[in-house]
């Protein structure tokens, strides 16, 4: 590598910081006449000037890009002079810093997270939500008043030609293409007309805003006389993110848990019901939550409510404030774990409960599992003087028990010993305090998932009502798939390798879906091109790594598994 001394030029990339790998002007780098850009790296100085090392194992110059004065010109990034990683970078920025936060490249619609809440384009979001409907609903008439119409024209058409990208047209694309590729209209003459949306990126990119704004059209975009579905459906938002979203380091609202949320339509487009499915709840929050993050929303609205608007919560369930709990401040940092507003948050919830069919026996219910969850994280498990685990008998131990209603001493057997079978005998053996810490964990994170898995499941049957009835009126659906991004921490457990893992594979899936795409419409245009000019970054190594038949990582861990 080659490294120079020089202060620290304008860079072109829309977000930077140390050690990141940037694109910098080349002249200013090099003392030979060359316009381009070279990619180099960023090291922090103390004094100026600041380090920049070249990466001359990657030291291809690319061309500059040409200034574009109005962004708004290009909507699309696939008519940029030159599609390379820096020309895509900088009309992101510039977009961006004309209050563009969304940006098409082809069929990929890209969103830059403004951090802050945005009258987008100038207008309200309904107004903005109304907007795109009704464009939708003018494709919907020119496609079925022209049988021989391309619906890939017609979405793409004059009738877009005046907007700007936004996530609502996304939606409508979906929905229009839902109706119209039942009749064999759509994209290399599909018959199916179920539809499927990939929110992905990195934890803060805004996928969970994202996808809110998707449903929110979705739950619209028909007209339905089914008021409450569409109000369940929008209300089942701030219920999953209280009991599944957490606040971390990069993001106040982060989703620790995947979700497909399938909406679900009649043959005449109207909605009348939708179905979600859950993944990968970070359910280790809950014991370990990482340091200067919180655990999770519900936790802090809780016991905020049970010293401010709900003070029977305290005698009935046992609460206090946040930091009593050692599950909620035991990895408090800089201030940043407890927020004023989780008491008025946790009234949001309660009509969220309401609206999703929730009973009030229910709603009881799950409030008394999560206060006997706090109490649990309290206990402390001792070692007595052979190393076997006892339980301090001035813990939490005796409130989980009455919230649980279990008698304290088979809660307390249970986390200090186990049984066995010893002929016609059944036999006590206790644990050492490491192994009961671990069975104190595995409770705390059991009785979390349950009570999360109950309110998705009592959402389904309130959203699902209408295809319980009748699951033949179900004709077509429109899916949202909102999953964790990729994710690198100092310390990485098991939750991320399985997120990192889904992540590859739906890599692949997405490369290889709108490879096939391309394929057939170029066969079908008639265009002439050699496969081999196409230069993609395939993980296919990444997966035969993670999952190949011999010694992958799975294969590998199943065995280690296996051995314990």
């Amino acid at each position: 590598d080659a490294t120079f001394a020089k202060s620290v030029p304008e860079l072109v990339s829309l977000l930077h910081g140390p050690n990141a790998m940037e694109w910098v002007a080349a002249e200013k780098l090099t003392d030979e006449s060359t316009s381009g850009l070279l990619k180099c790296k960023i090291f922090p100085n103390k004094g100026s000037p600041a380090i920049i090392q070249l990466d001359v194992t990657k030291h291809e110059i690319l061309p500059r890009i040409e200034l574009v004065q109005n962004p708004t010109q290009i909507q699309d990034l696939v008519h940029l002079p030159h599609l390379n990683e820096p020309s895509v970078l900088e009309i992101l920025r510039k977009r961006y810093y004309s209050g563009l936060i969304y940006s098409a490249c082809g069929g990929i619609l890209v969103a830059v997270n403004p951090w802050k809440e945005l009258q987008t384009y100038g207008k309200s979001a309904e107004e903005t939500l109304q907007q795109y409907m009704k464009i939708g609903q003018a494709m919907l008439s020119q496609i079925e008043n022209n049988p021989g119409a391309s619906v890939d024209d017609v979405v793409n058409g004059k009738l877009t030609s005046a907007q700007q990208p936004h996530i609502f047209s996304v939606a409508r694309s979906a929905y229009v293409q839902m109706l119209a590729n039942r009749n064999g209209q759509g994209r290399d003459g599909l018959s199916a007309s179920n539809q499927s949306i990939l929110v992905s990126g990195d934890s803060g990119a805004g996928k969970t805003e994202s996808t809110k704004l998707l449903m929110r059209y979705l739950a619209q975009a028909s007209g339905t006389t089914h008021s409450h579905i569409e109000n369940a459906v929008t209300e089942s938002n701030p219920l999953l993110e209280a009991f599944g979203n957490s606040m971390t380091r990069r993001n106040d609202n982060s989703s620790r848990f995947g979700k497909f949320v399938e909406i679900q339509y009649d043959g005449h487009g109207k909605l009348i019901g939708a179905k979600i499915e859950t993944y990968l709840l970070e359910s280790s929050r809950c014991v370990a939550p990482p340091e200067a993050e919180r655990n999770f929303h519900i936790l802090y609205q809780l016991c905020s409510a049970a010293i401010t608007t709900f003070p029977s919560f305290m005698a009935s369930y046992g609460l206090a404030a946040p930091e009593h709990f050692v599950m909620l401040s035991g990895q408090q940092s800089n201030g940043t774990v407890f927020r004023n507003e989780d008491a008025q948050a946790f009234n949001a919830t309660l009509g969220a409960f309401k609206a999703c069919g929730l009973t009030e026996e229910s709603k009881e219910a799950c409030l008394r599992m999560l206060a006997a969850m706090l109490h649990l994280g309290n206990v402390q498990i001792q070692a007595d003087s052979e190393g076997n685990a006892i339980v301090n008998q001035q813990t939490g131990l005796s409130a989980a028990a009455i919230l649980l209603q279990v008698e304290e001493d088979s809660l307390r057997n249970v986390l200090t010993q186990r049984g066995f079978k010893a002929g016609a005998d059944t036999l006590n053996l206790t644990h050492q305090r490491e192994k009961a810490c671990d069975v104190l964990d595995a409770l705390c994170k059991s009785l979390y998932s349950k009570v999360f898995g109950y309110i998705v499941q009592t959402l389904n049957k309130a959203i699902d009502a209408n295809v319980s009835a009748a699951p033949q009126a179900v004709q077509s659906t429109v899916g949202i798939l909102d999953i964790y991004g990729f994710e690198q921490f100092e310390s990485n457990h098991w939750e991320q390798f399985v997120i990192n893992y889904v992540n590859e594979k739906l890599q692949s899936l997405f490369n290889a879906h709108n490879f096939s795409i391309e394929v057939a419409l170029y066969a079908r245009e008639g265009v002439n091109w050699d496969a081999s000019t196409i230069n993609s970054e395939a993980n296919e190594p990444t997966l035969l790594a993670l999952e190949g038949k011999g010694a992958s990582v799975l294969s590998i861990i199943e065995e280690q598994s296996n051995l314990v």
